[in-house]
């Protein structure tokens, strides 16, 4: 149940120079050294558990988001300048503001799913039911990929799934959990089965809705990270080539058809 989502150790190098030691007391340094490191790098691993929401990851993404925000626009407005067309500034603000809506929904959604998925995995050890759990655990498909060419509707039809999966379980569970205890263990088992079974009543339909909001967040994070900044606004999908600019001073002149795809050629 303790897993680390993108976590990344660093280690700092060491150099040693004019160094007179024998083995022992350089392993002892170089361990002592990296333990050291190690331990400066407890703090970066318990942020990315998916436990808590992988959070490290979280600001990590929103900070990329972040930066594209602030620079996109910049470097626009500077190939704007170069070329003359103030189309390369709201380009350049598009890729910004979506590539800041990609990273932040896209991050809290992941955030998110990896909560409710920890959730759901500790009920179903609560369940008592351990053939369910290694049920649910052959049908968790979305996140075996890691969310990739995941969209919402297939997010969505995957947690409806999951959650009638969860209710029917649980409505199961019911009626065959007391015959089982007392095919096995007579009266004794036959109250412990409905114990059971009243407790998969209780938890599995939850479990269930936490998948379907596990499974629809996931869907979500993947439609949003395999959004193109395209699909944003198309500025570039001309239908004719770029006037061209002629000689040191980028004179304009009438527009010709040839000139305008030499140039095109020339910029690429």
């Amino acid at each position: 149940l303790i897993r680390c989502d993108g976590a990344s150790l660093n280690f700092d190098g060491v150099a040693l120079f004019n160094q007179l030691s024998n083995g022992q007391q350089l392993a002892t340094y170089l361990g002592a050294h990296y333990l050291a490191s190690l331990i400066a790098n407890v703090p970066s691993l318990i942020g990315s558990l998916a436990a808590f929401g992988n959070p490290v990851g979280l600001m990590r993404g929103v900070g990329e988001g972040v930066s594209d925000f602030v620079n996109e626009p910049v470097k626009g407005f500077k190939k704007s300048i170069e070329e003359m067309d103030p189309t390369f500034v709201v380009s350049g603000v598009a890729r910004g503001a979506g590539s800041l809506g990609r990273h932040t929904v896209g991050g809290f959604a992941g955030s998110a799913a990896m909560l409710t998925e920890t959730a759901a995995k500790n009920m179903a050890v609560l369940t008592l039911d351990r053939k369910y759990a290694q049920k649910r655990d052959r049908l968790m498909k979305l996140k075996a990929n890691g969310g990739k060419g995941v969209n919402i509707v297939r997010g969505f039809e995957s947690g409806v799934q999951k959650l009638v999966q969860g209710i029917l379980e649980g409505v199961k569970g019911v009626v065959s959990k007391p015959i089982r205890g007392a095919e096995r263990n007579g009266f004794e088992g036959f109250a412990k089965g409905i114990g059971k079974g009243l407790l998969g009543l209780l938890v599995k339909p939850v479990i269930g809705t936490t998948d379907f909001l596990t499974d629809t967040l996931i869907g979500v994070k993947g439609a949003v990270e395999s959004t193109d900044s395209a699909s944003y606004l198309n500025v570039h999908n001309q239908i004719r080539p770029r006037r061209a600019l002629y000689g040191r001073d980028r004179v304009i002149r009438p527009y010709r058809i040839d000139d305008a795809s030499a140039a095109t050629i020339q910029a690429r």
